[in-house]
């Protein structure tokens, strides 16, 4: 269908928490184990938010046995080896996944202009700024479900991952009165180290009903902890009065995170069915910097579907409470903001024919600042760029309306679709400087935004042979600030070509262009225009061996705002890096049991996700 928003699922239960690329569907498509595939475009339930449910219903028991693969990625800049294992024992399945990671990044050179309008003493800033750096990083993933019955299944999800960034910068910036004299001058050395670390596990019980088909209950309890450490030493050598100077800041931030649900599905008939559930969660931030922020949002939601042959019909409305209790310093009061929002939404899908759908989506999405947003903390780990985040901040609530066509057959896929995003407190990054020249970079409620956009997917692919695919989008943004309006189109498109030589090796190409921005000030975007040459070769049905090579056709980008009446005037040129080539070497392992122990009844209609 041209889509990549899908879940799949074996009779009817994601117990296995498998995707399109894991080897156990891979082998158990391959064998005589499989009965048939059941595609439903307009899921409902747990799966709402889904384009489709694959759902593979097998032949008896699943096989036991344990497969899995040994992938490495590695290039000039980096190395990537990652380990997967998926195995089943009887009614116990697990997936387990580590990937160790090492980049160093070459020298980087940024240059930066400002120009305040509203300051005649520091009047324009130059900046030119030189980063290398290197990053080392662990991840830890295990998933595992258990069957009880046939109507009672336990499932646990779990991740630890581990990030350190080292980074080093050389620079200077230079200091310019409205006359065009000189009044500031400096250089700089900086060191930053990031290392952030994260735990999370979530359990998951779910219940079927034998005497109501499609009926099904469900509780959920997870748990996140993240610990954030930042450390900067920066050395400062100025002139024209300003004074050398050595400096050191650290800061940990710590979040601990808990979410517990319950969703009930429950089919009415054959045509009308409703789903709810109910969350809350609980979160704690804690900072060396005297931060104490706690956050409660305890939601519920209600959804009616109504389905014929021809249409499937959604409505659906959420409400939502946002408790947040903020202190930022021993010295200053505990601040209380909150907020209940009310989010409805609606859709209807038309199934015009085998081959083709149409759908509207009406909804108001909303979108809740945290800390990385509320924090009052000043990021001084680039001298030229500060970063800051705004406690005043309030929720965005936007309306959001979409139409969708989807055309396919077996060879070929077409979607289009346009949507219209509105809303009258967006949350958006903005820039200023300070009064010692130093742009500052934080956030804002503006008073008005909209988007508007049109996209287009197609795909044409014979099995085995040739593939083409392209994807582009026509975005209008739109942004109210103060007194300034800042309208703008922008484009992006990707193509691709994959052509199979012959049995065992496949070649591609990829287009890429891109607009490159960083602030609604900026009134022209510049365009990244990249390729990527693909090659793939198979040795044997366990090993194959993939190389790309990325070429970035420009080498410079510019951003900037020229709108002389503002503020102020902010340029950046940018070098990238030009070629990366990199390589990827996978080996599958392992294997199922060739028997399939025969299963004690047939495939029910429970184990499905027709309800769905």
């Amino acid at each position: 269908m041209g889509g990549t928003n899908f879940v799949i699922t074996i009779n009817g239960k994601k117990n296995l928490f498998l995707s399109e690329a894991n080897q156990y569907v891979a082998r158990l498509l391959q064998g005589d184990k499989m009965k048939q595939v059941e595609l439903i475009t307009s899921p409902q339930g747990q799966y709402s938010d889904k384009t489709a449910v694959i759902n593979i219903v097998t032949k008896g028991s699943l096989p036991d046995g344990i497969v899995g693969n040994i992938m490495i990625d590695f290039g000039k800049d980096f190395i990537k080896p990652n380990l997967g294992v998926t195995s089943k024992i009887g009614k116990l399945v697990y997936n387990m996944n580590y990937q160790l990671g090492y980049t160093y990044y070459s020298e980087l050179t940024d240059k930066t202009k400002v120009i305040n309008y509203r300051d005649d003493t520091i009047h324009r800033t130059e900046s030119e700024l030189i980063t290398w750096s290197k990053d080392d990083s662990h991840e830890l993933q295990l998933n595992a479900s258990y069957d009880f019955s046939d109507h009672d299944l336990l499932t646990f999800s779990g991740q630890y991952s581990y990030c350190r960034e080292r980074e080093f910068q050389e620079g200077n910036t230079m200091i310019w009165n409205k006359g065009n004299n000189k009044v500031q001058s400096y250089v700089f050395e900086n060191e930053n180290t990031n290392r952030e670390e994260q735990w999370k596990g979530k359990i998951n019980y779910q219940k079927s009903f034998r005497k109501k088909e499609g009926r099904l209950f469900t509780t959920t309890y997870g748990m996140e902890n993240n610990q954030g450490r930042k450390r900067n030493v920066q050395e400062l050598t100025g002139k024209l009065g300003i004074e050398d100077s050595r400096g050191m800041f650290k800061n940990r931030l710590r979040l601990t995170e808990h979410t517990l649900g319950m969703d009930f599905t429950n089919p009415i008939n054959e045509r009308h069915s409703y789903f709810l559930t109910a969350k809350l969660v609980a979160r704690q931030y804690r900072s060396d910097e005297e931060l104490n922020y706690d956050q409660y949002v305890p939601a519920f939601r209600a959804s009616y579907s109504f389905t014929t042959v021809k249409m499937s019909l959604r409505a659906e409305v959420c409400f939502e409470k946002t408790i947040n209790e903020m202190r930022f310093s021993n010295r200053s009061q505990k601040v209380r903001k909150d907020f209940f929002d009310v989010t409805p939404s609606a859709s209807v899908i038309f199934l015009l024919s085998q081959r083709s759908t149409f759908s509207i989506l009406y909804s108001v999405p909303s979108f809740r600042p945290d800390i990385y947003y509320l924090n009052p903390f000043v990021d001084r780990s680039d001298p030229s760029h500060w970063k800051v985040g705004n406690p005043d901040l309030e929720p965005e609530i936007s309306q959001l309306l979409s139409i969708n066509y989807r055309f396919y057959t077996k060879k070929t896929s077409l979607a289009f679709s346009a949507k219209y995003k509105h809303s009258g407190n967006a949350i958006y990054p903005y820039d200023y400087t300070n009064e010692a020249g130093v742009l500052i970079t934080t956030y804002g409620n503006m008073n008005r935004s909209e988007m508007f956009s049109l996209n287009m997917n197609f795909e044409y692919k014979i099995p085995d042979k040739l593939q083409i695919w392209y994807s582009g989008e026509a975005k209008y943004t739109y942004y109210s600030i103060t007194r300034s309006n800042f309208p703008l189109w922008n484009f992006k498109a990707a193509a691709g070509v994959y052509v199979t030589l012959f049995k065992k090796a496949t070649l591609g190409i990829i287009g890429n262009i891109r607009p490159m921005s960083t602030s609604v000030q900026h009134t022209k975007f510049e365009y990244l225009t990249t390729a990527t040459l693909r090659g793939e070769y198979t040795f044997t049905s366990r090993l194959s061996f993939l190389v790309d090579v990325d070429k970035f056709l420009w080498k410079h980008i510019n951003v900037e705002n020229v709108k002389e009446t503002d503020s102020f005037y902010y340029h950046k040129d940018e070098q990238w890096r030009g070629r990366w080539v990199s390589f990827t070497l996978v080996y599958n392992f392992g294997r199922l049991c060739d028997r399939v122990k025969k299963s004690g009844r047939g495939v029910k209609n429970e184990d499905r996700v027709k309800e769905l």
